[in-house]
């Protein structure tokens, strides 16, 4: 055969269980995306309908690839170029690179077997593996996966647990009956059978099974709650890379490093772990990865514990090539060699280390060091750990508990930002005629609230661990509770598991600059800039910081601009991390009250704001619409009949995102009428002059009055309708889209107009 002739020949070594087997025809089939008229060979797939006989191999052969990674390109460009008439494919191909997109697969792996189950939304399958060993070539890296993590998922998600796979009785699937005593729990039966069970639920918690994956990969499931834990873990096998990130069905839940042990001891070992897994956001978990090892210079501490006697000993390769006292050329040969080839360069038992560790294999799996010799050559070393359990039953100290750290909030110096009393009523709220007809009114908004029932602090604290992922601080190893504002009970996690807390200078004072919703206008404006204000004008320190996440719009650095702080220092924090502060400060702006009461401090930082614009001395108009034509979210259907009606009344129409930010201030800071349905864009009432009217078009279904409160902080005249969603309009709340009653809008904008007239100053 030559190239020219026929297309190369693929030819694959069948390895591994079914599951492996036809991941292996994926990359061919990948290979042949890339290469026409590739041949594949030796595959045969009867439960699938694919059959490929085994083709004659001559001509110019090569074998493919490692075990996982494959260079994929360059075989695919030889191939294209007749360099290679037969490629023999023998490895596992288990990276996502590898493959071509889900749906193409979905089309291959067509079953004929109509499954006679079909688990609905009130359902979690978990297919489960529960031998007492597994193949001796995995390296121990399929560990079986904890009773309590699948407990987790079911309290998390509310529902039923279905276990299948192998369910036959042993130590483990007895403990999961235990536990789960009204779980369904299927018979081991035909694997095609139990492949479509998998890909055709709603619902799927998956451990550590390629057959699993590889069905959850493929199913429709809507949610798949995933263990990032063994195989699946790239710092344990960095070989394998099946996290399919950007997939947002998934939610993965980092595990320390863990291995394979006897049944008889799964469950001890399953305990010791069990503080230690958390969810963690795609994003956060993708930054973990990408960066490690991000502490310790991997080489500068293996070379300070390399053990030259032991690595001589272990690779006589290298004394017979540099000679047996030459500690630099065996210090060479592991840097440029050794690491790559996974030899260890002293006396070390990963498995035994994770095991007795699950701190330290919890900070190896998050990232922290490239590997768990290298968290012994950095840091086990100094903790008192051993590489390796002793032969004279040596019982090695527990790894330090969890961080206690004690808070100190020293209300004495804590700056009381509102007074208890409310202070004297400003602007009035005024509720359309649609409320009266709402069945399920929203919660009342007509009372005037001019202040808080307490008084807004700024906190002075001591010692605190900032979580950029959340920006909620903690004491010791339990949250601040009026720091969780934006966070589910997902985030209710064991500090030990969680808490690895980065140094930051001592000499500073952080300014914590913003909540979780940093990236939302509204958050941003009517939250994050009073706190950076007050403590920023407020500073009873010579070193300030400014602690905030990185900022990625226009609109954060064009408000700090405004406020005067462009060039403030700041810490810029990496979501994946947790920070150590010695001296902070937290506002009570940042905090869930602020949605619902009026802190009059908080308009100081809006009058800063709205007298950093001058008014627009165009047309800018006495009253604008600002529309929401530009956004598919909570849409009003007949906006374009509201918006034709307001411009006959004389009412100019803007879109608040397509114009610069100053614009947008100067046109609401002219304007004494703001009309505008529900959305981020009507934080910019900000900008208005004190009396401004704003009248709130609200959907319904989101029953939101934050404007309203908003308006009546910065001294504003608040007026609202509130409209139905659609009928047929199923979606979350959020989301679902409305529509606005003329009749309505008409009767309260000749309302507002009159009420405008009579206001006007006499004589």
């Amino acid at each position: 055969m030559t190239a020219g002739a026929e297309g190369p020949v693929f030819h694959i070594e069948p390895k591994g269980r079914i599951a492996s087997q036809m991941i292996q025809y994926m990359v061919a089939l990948k290979l042949r995306s890339l290469v026409p008229g590739v041949r594949i060979s030796n595959v045969d797939f009867p439960e699938w309908g694919i059959h490929h006989p085994a083709l004659p191999l001559f001509g110019r052969i090569e074998r493919a690839g490692q075990l996982h990674h494959f260079d994929m390109d360059g075989l695919a460009a030889r191939a294209r170029a007749g360099g290679t008439d037969a490629v023999i494919y023998n490895g596992f191909g288990q990276r996502l690179e590898n493959f071509l997109d889900a749906d193409s697969y979905r089309a291959v792996f067509r079953s004929s077997i109509a499954s006679p189950y079909l688990f609905d939304e009130q359902y979690v399958v978990c297919p489960i593996r529960a031998d007492d060993s597994l193949d001796d070539d995995d390296g121990g890296n399929h560990p079986l996966t904890p009773v309590e993590f699948y407990a987790d998922i079911v309290a998390e998600s509310g529902l039923r647990p279905v276990f299948m796979g192998q369910t036959a009785p042993n130590l483990y699937t007895d403990r999961l009956r235990q536990r789960f005593p009204d779980a369904l729990f299927l018979e081991p039966g035909n694997p095609m059978l139990d492949f479509e069970i998998i890909r055709r639920a709603k619902n799927i918690a998956l451990g550590v099974t390629v057959f699993g994956w590889l069905a959850a990969w493929l199913s429709h499931a809507e949610r798949v709650f995933m263990a990032v834990s063994g195989w699946f873990n790239p710092m344990q096998c960095p070989q394998v890379d099946l996290l399919p990130f950007g997939d947002l069905r998934y939610r993965f839940y980092l595990f320390p490093l863990n291995y394979d042990v006897p049944l008889a001891q799964h469950e001890e070992a399953h305990r010791l772990i069990a503080p230690y897994w958390r969810f963690v956001p795609q994003a956060a978990l993708q930054l973990m990865f990408r960066g490690a090892p991000r502490l310790d210079p991997f080489f500068t501490a293996m070379r300070q514990a390399l053990d030259l006697d032991f690595y001589l000993t272990m690779n006589p390769d290298v004394p017979t090539q540099f000679g047996a006292g030459n500690a630099e050329a065996a210090w060479d040969h592991y840097r440029d060699r050794g690491v790559r080839e996974g030899r260890l360069p002293f006396r070390f038992a990963p498995a035994w280390y994770a095991a007795r560790y699950p701190k330290a294999a919890l900070e190896v799996a998050q990232g922290d060091y490239g590997n768990l010799a290298h968290h012994y050559a950095a840091v086990g070393r100094t903790h008192g750990y051993r590489p390796v359990p002793d032969e004279t039953k040596y019982v090695a100290p527990d790894p330090p508990g969890p961080i206690r750290l004690l808070i100190r909030i020293l209300r004495d110096k804590s700056l009381t930002l509102d007074a208890p009393d409310p202070p004297a009523a400003r602007g009035s709220v005024t509720l359309g005629p649609s409320y009266d007809r709402l069945k399920t009114p929203l919660p009342p908004i007509a009372p005037l609230q001019t202040g808080p029932a307490d008084p807004f602090y700024i906190y002075r604290l001591r010692d605190i661990i900032l979580d950029a992922s959340t920006m909620v601080l903690w004491q010791g190893s339990k949250p601040i509770p009026a720091t969780l504002y934006l966070t589910g009970p997902e985030y209710e996690l064991d500090a030990a598991a969680f808490l690895h807390p980065e140094p930051t200078d001592a000499r500073q004072h952080y300014i914590v600059g913003s909540n979780r919703a940093y990236n939302n206008y509204f958050h941003w404006v009517a939250q994050a800039l009073p706190a950076i204000d007050w403590g920023l004008r407020l500073r009873r320190d010579r070193e300030v910081t400014l602690a905030l996440p990185p900022l990625r719009h226009p609109w954060q650095q064009a408000t700090l601009a405004l406020l005067g702080y462009p060039d403030v220092p700041r810490l810029t924090l990496d979501p994946s991390r947790q920070y150590l502060l010695s001296s902070a400060e937290y506002a009570d702006f940042l905090g869930e009250r602020m949605t619902w009461t009026v802190p009059a401090t908080a308009a100081v930082a809006y009058a800063r704001l709205r007298q950093a614009v001058p008014p627009a001395e165009d047309d800018g108009g006495d009253a604008i619409y600002m529309a929401r034509t530009d956004t598919t979210r909570r849409v009003m259907t007949n906006e374009d009949a509201v918006i034709s009606m307001l411009q006959r009344q004389g009412v100019r129409i803007i879109v608040a995102g397509q114009l610069p930010l100053q614009r947008q201030f100067a046109l609401f800071r002219r304007a004494r009428l703001v009309i505008a349905p529900h959305g981020a864009g009507l934080t910019n009432i900000v900008a208005c002059e004190p009396g401004t009217h704003v009248y709130e078009l609200l959907p319904g279904a989101y029953d939101n009055y934050c404007y309203c409160r908003l308006a009546q902080a910065c001294g504003l005249h608040y007026w609202c309708d509130v409209f139905p969603g659609e009928a047929a309009d199923d979606a979350e709340p959020q989301e679902r889209s409305w529509r606005a009653d003329l009749d309505d809008v008409a009767r309260t904008l000749g309302n507002i107009r009159a009420r405008m007239i009579a206001l006007l100053p006499t004589g």
